[in-house]
């Protein structure tokens, strides 16, 4: 982790970042116009930033997941009801379509190559969870990953832009949907329209009606066990994160972590796309948002973030010369 902050920001995360990550500033935003608020989860924030990207031309395409049957010739059997597959877009309209959360694994990652072939010299956006994100800064920094990611098409080798999603967990499929919300709560999963994790409580809706309230505590079983080790809460290796910890309802907080982050952010907000409020360092928002993700990296193994030696840094710095065209 700490070779890939390097790749990203040039330098370590300081003490004071050691919980959140590298980070310029935090907010808590919501979408300017009532449509994105409307399908978005909480404030609709991840969905009216990638649509402002694509309004500016910072990307020009884009790769999220969405419910739908998934439009990417690498991925099989999709359309599965309440099955997260990769989708990719170019339109605002696309984004909508995509809004929301999907606490399953969509498999984002699968279609960069298939937005690379579809979008020649395109600036591909990227919407991800944070395991997603390292899957796809480790190909960046694998010496052999370099090779795999670097035939994808993808200008630069790697997204345009990435925002990355808050995450605790996700579930799998067949036990969350199939066993607990068809089975247990005889609801028809194709009839779902939206999934919420707030206050302690998981919500199904179809349309406005609420057809499942139960304490999350209720689905903690279902969840794919590598979660529980997982080193990243916040999407660390995003240029942009965003969740619903820290902020109050109707509201996302966001943490902006890169210059290109901050650059989408600040002309997103000159141009009334979102409204931000920012969160101070000693606010109790941001006190529970720093004890529940510390509560969290409580589990991880730390040798994954301080493991590395200096003689692999320097290795990856001669590669980069050696391989320009790869390491771009």
């Amino acid at each position: 982790m700490d070779e890939i902050e390097h790749q990203i920001h040039g330098r370590s995360r300081t003490p004071e970042e050691e919980i959140l990550g590298i980070h310029k500033v935090i907010y808590s935003v919501r979408a300017g116009e009532e449509k994105f608020r409307q399908v978005g989860q909480d404030g609709g924030t991840a969905t009216r930033l990638l649509a402002h990207a694509l309004e500016v031309g910072l990307v020009n395409a884009f790769v999220t997941t969405g419910f739908t049957k998934s439009n990417s010739v690498f991925v099989l059997g999709s359309g599965v009801p309440m099955k997260a597959a990769p989708i990719i877009g170019s339109t605002t309209q696309d984004i909508l379509a995509t809004a929301g959360s999907k606490y399953t694994h969509g498999g984002v990652l699968a279609g960069l190559s298939d937005a690379a072939a579809s979008f020649p010299n395109g600036r591909i956006g990227l919407v991800a969870l944070p395991c997603e994100l390292q899957g796809l800064w480790r190909l960046r920094t694998s010496l052999q990953g370099t090779y795999k990611f670097g035939g994808s098409g993808i200008v630069g080798g790697r997204p345009t832009l990435a925002i990355g999603v808050f995450c605790s967990k996700v579930y799998y499929h067949d036990k969350f949907v199939g066993d607990f919300i068809e089975k247990k709560h005889g609801v028809d999963p194709s009839k779902v329209t939206r999934n919420a994790i707030k206050h302690g409580r998981y919500r199904a809706f179809v349309g406005e009606e609420v057809v499942i309230d139960v304490p999350v505590k209720e689905v903690d079983a279902l969840a794919v066990g590598s979660c529980k080790y997982c080193i990243d809460y916040t999407a660390e290796l995003s240029d942009i994160s965003v969740g619903g910890i820290g902020s109050p309802d109707g509201w996302n907080t966001v943490i902006v972590r890169t210059q290109l982050g901050e650059r989408l952010f600040e002309s997103a907000r000159r141009a009334n796309a979102i409204e931000a409020q920012p969160i101070d360092e000693s606010s109790s928002a941001r006190e529970l948002l720093q004890r529940l993700v510390g509560k969290k990296k409580q589990n991880n193994a730390y040798y994954l973030r301080r493991g590395i030696r200096k003689d692999r840094v320097s290795l990856r710095a001669v590669t980069q010369v050696l391989q320009p065209s790869l390491m771009a």
